[in-house]
């Protein structure tokens, strides 16, 4: 009874291969809790990527606030301005009328815009109010040619 299929297997101890497995469940509980951390911390970035962007927003947001409060301020001085000038001009025309006439009044002008040509108002017109230009794509054409082609045979 030399044969191997006789021989008994090498003495494995119980506790051997019982560390070996402690070790190998070790290892996969690592490898998981990596891959749990690289997890958590991915989302972290992504959380804080956003959080940085929503505030860039909101930045903006203030900054166009603020534009609009200049944009309303410079307004309002423009028609303080205007109605300034126009009670002014009301008080020169009174004072003008008291002192010598050595001041000449230049009224304001309005602004310049350039005639449209004829031809142009004609273009114009004939798109607006004449029909639209028909358009077709290649397959149309063909087809439309291979009508034509039928006909005159």
């Amino acid at each position: 009874m030399s044969s191997s299929e006789d021989e008994m297997p090498e003495g494995i101890s119980f506790m051997q291969s019982r560390e070996e497995e402690i070790l190998k469940q070790k290892l996969v509980q690592q490898d998981l809790q990596r891959e749990k951390d690289k997890k958590k911390f991915i989302h972290q970035s992504r959380e804080k990527r956003n959080i940085a962007q929503k505030e860039k927003k909101l930045l903006s947001v203030e900054l166009l606030k603020k534009a609009d409060a200049a944009i309303k301020l410079d307004e309002a001085r423009k028609k303080k301005l205007q109605e300034n000038s126009d009670t002014h001009e009301i008080n020169n025309e009174q004072s003008q009328d008291m002192e010598d006439d050595s001041f000449v009044k230049i009224a304001k002008t309005k602004e310049f815009t350039k005639p449209l040509s004829t031809e142009a108002v004609n273009f114009k017109t004939n798109h607006l109010y004449n029909g639209r230009i028909r358009r077709m794509d290649n397959k149309q054409q063909q087809n439309l040619k291979h009508k034509l082609m039928a006909k005159s045979r």
